[in-house]
């Protein structure tokens, strides 16, 4: 027996705005890289910006800086969890 994940297309997703992010309200933790491409960038940014409870962090290293600077990574997810 295995997991079975099911999973809901909305082809009109595409379209949504990003004005819609104001609507979140689970706090959120967004990791960008210093060497990430600046159009990866800009999107964590927007998220960062439009979402009320977002906290953006900058780590060394590019768009898996999660896992290149594991240390400082665990250390923000810590906080982030802690302030709830």
């Amino acid at each position: 027996m295995g997991l079975r994940i099911e999973v809901a297309f909305d082809p009109g997703a595409h379209n949504r705005s990003p004005d819609e992010l104001a609507n979140l309200t689970a706090p959120l933790l967004l990791a960008k890289g210093t060497v990430t491409t600046d159009w990866l960038k800009k999107v964590v940014d927007v998220i960062g910006e439009r979402a009320p409870q977002a906290t953006v962090i900058e780590l060394a290293g590019d768009h898996a800086c999660h896992i290149q600077s594991i240390d400082a990574f665990l250390d923000a997810l810590e906080k982030h969890l802690a302030a709830g």
